[in-house]
């Protein structure tokens, strides 16, 4: 009998001594054994306790949390504290496992317990801490973001000067910006942004500083209701100290920490902003660092934040070269992005593509990519579906494949009868059907437009109606069809250019009639009108052919 009540405390010194030489299974055993032989024992907490933490050893997690929860649940007033490290302990295990609503109930119980505790030492006060933050941390991972930015709140205000801080402080501006509370995301990164530079998380709250400066400007140069502010308001002003103190923000990051992955976004940003405000050349600098920096990385088998990253800065410095007309960089960057089909980016950056080898006389490749956004992307292509199809009856038209231009235009004025291109797409179809021969069909499109529209198409299009004219043979009218995009647009402003040439066109409608007299009147009117003119030069030199003919006669 004596030897007997030595045994539970045999058991649990073996267990120790398992658990001393990391034999955990051993240890596992002996806690095991000890519990099911003395279930009534004043060390069950504790044995529990230390079983789990076996199990966690042994990696068996959805044991070591059933038995850290079960310890917390049977513990006695002498082991509360003992009880908030067991639900604590769980939650962590429940939250590496992805299940952080679990979680949240155990938590609650701890952050209870934990107020109860009574005692001032500091691993009391670190129970209280712990069990605060990570209640925060799993209503932000149970995607309770209102809930989460309160408990983030109240734990900054509790706990202050925690080891957690940085973490906390950096996680509730996030959930602020997500709000639209860039303004309370400001103040909550300003302790760590004016701190020395080796304060933790500082690179990370400088980017969440850059980030909440543009979202104030984006909130006032594109507001939810009403116009945006005019250029020289105080509202303008507003948005443009905040851009840049959002563009200061971002130098400073990529100057002081230029190796975090917080440095790789602000060089990103830096060039969109800089893309936005025309500063095309800079923008691709940092684009080209960027792009430079993550391919290098890439190839060095380092995963730096993802293929997105890289993909949005090649999509970046690809637009600006775009813009700098340099469009073999462009076709290539927008080409290389568009691989990736299940990128958001993929479609635009294929018809990108496709625009930058259309500009730079590539219309059979251009087709190609058309041709994809039209098919196999159409039901990705979305804003850029009608444009597609309007375009590649432009490639078509440059690469004289009349009937498959006609085609693709009708498709669009079938689909999109009173779209954004439908004038414009027109004006192509009727320029198609005419090199098919098919007068009739190219006058009537263009009439159509002339009839739809008043803008610059409409006086291209009454002067394509004067060339379906003179391709008959028929002078007379094509003059009178040239001199309406006389009568009928401005001498000056976006229809100048088609006013001299119709002017200069009708000269040569009448000239092929046999009147030179009429064609002498419309080449003087240009030649006074425009002296400088490409077509005046034109003129002169046909008025002195006409004046030549004349004395000859």
């Amino acid at each position: 009998k004596s030897a007997a009540r030595h045994i539970p405390t045999a058991r649990i010194n073996q267990g120790l001594c398992y658990q001393a030489a990391g034999e955990w299974k051993g240890a596992r055993e002996s806690y095991t054994s000890f519990l099911a032989l003395h279930p009534d024992h004043k060390l069950v907490t504790r044995i529990r306790f230390s079983l789990a933490g076996a199990c966690v050893e042994l990696e068996d997690m959805e044991k070591a949390q059933k038995h850290y929860t079960q310890a917390a649940a049977g513990a006695g007033v002498e082991d509360q504290e003992l009880a908030v490290r067991a639900l604590l302990q769980a939650s962590v295990i429940l939250r590496r496992l992805e299940r952080p609503k679990d979680a949240l109930p155990l938590l609650e119980d701890a952050v209870d317990r934990a107020g109860k505790l009574k005692g001032d030492s500091a691993e009391v006060g670190k129970l209280a801490v712990d069990a605060g933050y990570q209640q925060a941390m799993a209503l932000l991972e149970s995607g309770a973001g209102e809930d989460a930015l309160g408990a983030l709140a109240a734990y900054l205000e509790s706990f202050s000067d925690s080891s957690n801080e940085s973490e906390v402080r950096l996680q509730l501006a996030y959930l602020q910006l997500d709000s639209v509370n860039a303004g309370e995301a400001l103040k909550t990164v300003a302790p760590l942004c004016d701190g020395p530079a080796d304060t933790a998380g500082r690179d990370e709250a400088l980017y969440l500083r850059g980030w909440a400066s543009g979202a104030l400007a984006r909130v006032i140069l594109s507001p939810e209701q009403g116009d945006p502010p005019a250029e020289d308001s105080a509202e303008a002003k507003a948005a443009d100290e905040h851009l840049a103190r959002m563009e200061a923000v971002y130098r400073t990051l990529v100057s002081e920490y230029p190796a975090s992955v917080h440095s790789r976004e602000a060089r990103l940003e830096l060039g969109q902003h800089l893309f936005n405000k025309g500063v095309y050349p800079e923008a691709r600098k940092w684009f080209s660092e960027l792009t430079d920096e993550l391919e290098k990385a890439a190839a060095g088998g380092e995963a730096p934040g993802g293929k997105e990253l890289l993909e949005r800065g090649r999509f970046g410095l690809a637009f600006a070269a775009f813009e700098e007309e340099d469009f073999e960089q462009a076709r290539g960057l927008f080409d290389k992005v568009s691989e990736n089909s299940d990128s958001e980016l993929s479609p635009r950056a294929t018809f990108q593509a496709a625009r930058s080898w259309m500009l730079s006389s590539g219309e059979r490749e251009a087709v190609e990519r058309y041709n994809l956004l039209v098919g196999d992307l159409k039901p990705k292509a979305g804003e850029f579906y009608e444009e597609s199809l309007f375009r590649l009856g432009e490639c078509y038209n440059r690469l004289r494949e009349y009937p498959e231009a006609s085609k693709v235009l009708q498709k669009l004025l079938e689909e999109f009868p009173e779209g954004d291109l439908q004038y414009e797409a027109l004006f192509a179809l009727g320029y198609s059907l005419q090199f098919q021969d098919d007068y009739d069909g190219a006058v009537k499109a263009f009439r159509a437009v002339v009839d739809g529209t008043g803008t610059v198409v409409a006086a291209r299009s009454q002067f394509q109606i004067g060339e379906c004219s003179m391709d008959q043979k028929k002078y007379r009218r094509a003059a009178r069809e040239y001199l309406s995009v006389v009568a009928g647009f401005d001498f000056d402003g976006p229809y100048r250019d088609w006013f001299r040439k119709a002017l200069l066109a009708a000269g040569i409608a009448y000239q092929a009639d046999g009147d030179n007299k009429n064609a002498a009147t419309q080449w003087q009117e240009l030649i006074e009108g425009y002296p400088e003119s490409v077509e005046a030069k034109a003129a002169k030199t046909r008025l002195q052919e006409v004046k030549i003919d004349s004395a000859e006669e």
